[in-house]
C-alpha cells in the first residue's frame, strides 16, 4: 500500500505481522482471524504515521541526531545486563538504521501530537467539576487489597500431618512476632510460588481469593501478621500491607485526574478530527 507516495511493501507487512503474533502468542486455531485483524491494525497504523510524519514536516517540526541518539540512549538503558544493542535488534529482525529511522519517526510523530495539544485551551476548575459530578462513575475505585502470606499446603494430608504442619507454621508466626523479616521467611518456608517474591501477592479484590483468605484480607489490621488461616491450599498466615475502601473521591482530592480525564478526551476527538482531514486530502492506494 502507499500513503501519499510512501509504501508499505507486502514484506515489510509481513514482517511486522510475525512480530505482533510472536509478540502476542496467538494459539494455532486464531492464527488466520488475529492475521486479519493485525494485519488491519498495522496498516491503519502505517497510514496514520506516514499522515502525522508529513504533518509534521510540512509545519517545518524537525529532528537532530541529538534527539535521535538521546532516544536511543533511553531505550539501551531499559536492556537486561545480558542483552547488548545488536542483540535487541536482532530480535526485533531491525538493522541500526531502520531502529534509528523508526525513532526519527516516532518524533516527528509526537512533536505533531504535541503542536495540536498545544492548542487545546487550559481545562478551568469549573469544567472540571461538572464533569465530575456527571461522570463519578469514572472515577469509582473498587475495593482492594494488597497481601503478602507463607502458605503451608496440606492437601492431601491425614490431621495428623496437618497438625503438624500447624505448629510448623505457629513456629513461624512466632518468629515473626519476635522480629523475623517475612520476606526471607516467605522464600524459606513458603509452599506457593509467591515465597521466592517474599510472599507478595498483589493486590487483588473482593473475591479473588478463597473465601476464608478473603475475609482475612480484608479484615485484618494493617501490616500485622493476623492469626493462622485454613483453606482448601492449607495453612496461611497473612499481612496485609494495604487497602483501598473503594468509592468515588472527593472532588478536590482528584481534580487533577478530572482535568486530565477531560484533556485526553479532548485531545482523543482533536487528533481524530485531524486524522479525518489529513485522510481526505492525502492519495492512499491499497
Amino acid at each position: 500500500m502507499t500513503v501519499n507516495g510512501v509504501s508499505l511493501s507486502n514484506a515489510q507487512l509481513q514482517k511486522e505481522l510475525n512480530q505482533a503474533m510472536a509478540m502476542q502468542q496467538v494459539p494455532p486455531q486464531y492464527r488466520e482471524m488475529a492475521s486479519q485483524q493485525l494485519g488491519q491494525r498495522i496498516k491503519e497504523g502505517f497510514i496514520n504515521r506516514t499522515l502525522l510524519t508529513q504533518a509534521a514536516t510540512k509545519q517545518g517540526l524537525t529532528t537532530t541526531p541529538e534527539d535521535i541518539q538521546k532516544e536511543v540512549d533511553t531505550m539501551l538503558g531499559t536492556l537486561p545486563p545480558n542483552v547488548t544493542f545488536e542483540m535487541a535488534l536482532e530480535s526485533a529482525s531491525m538493522t541500526e538504521e531502520d531502529f534509528r529511522a523508526k525513532i526519527k519517526e516516532d518524533l516527528l510523530v509526537r512533536k505533531m501530537v504535541d503542536v495540536k495539544k498545544s492548542s487545546l485551551p487550559e481545562v478551568t476548575d469549573a469544567e472540571a467539576k461538572e464533569y465530575y459530578e456527571a461522570s463519578k462513575e469514572k472515577f469509582e475505585t473498587k475495593k482492594s487489597a494488597k497481601a503478602r502470606h507463607i502458605l503451608i499446603k496440606t492437601q492431601g494430608d491425614d490431621d495428623a500431618a496437618k497438625a503438624e504442619k500447624l505448629k510448623k507454621l505457629e513456629k513461624i508466626r512466632a518468629q515473626l512476632a519476635e522480629g523475623g523479616d517475612f520476606a526471607e521467611l516467605a522464600k524459606e518456608y513458603s509452599d506457593c510460588p509467591s515465597g521466592q517474591n517474599g510472599g507478595d501477592l498483589g493486590t487483588f479484590s473482593p473475591g479473588q481469593m478463597v473465601p476464608s483468605f478473603d475475609k482475612a484480607a480484608f479484615s485484618q489490621d494493617l501490616n500485622m501478621v493476623g492469626q493462622v488461616v485454613e483453606t482448601s491450599f492449607g495453612y496461611h498466615i497473612i499481612e496485609v500491607t494495604d487497602r483501598n475502601d473503594g468509592g468515588v473521591k472527593a472532588f478536590d482530592e482528584i481534580k487533577e485526574d478530572v482535568k486530565g480525564t477531560i484533556s485526553n478526551e479532548k485531545m482523543g476527538k482533536l487528533m481524530d478530527g485531524f486524522l479525518t482531514e489529513l485522510r481526505e486530502k492525502a492519495e492512499i492506494h491499497p
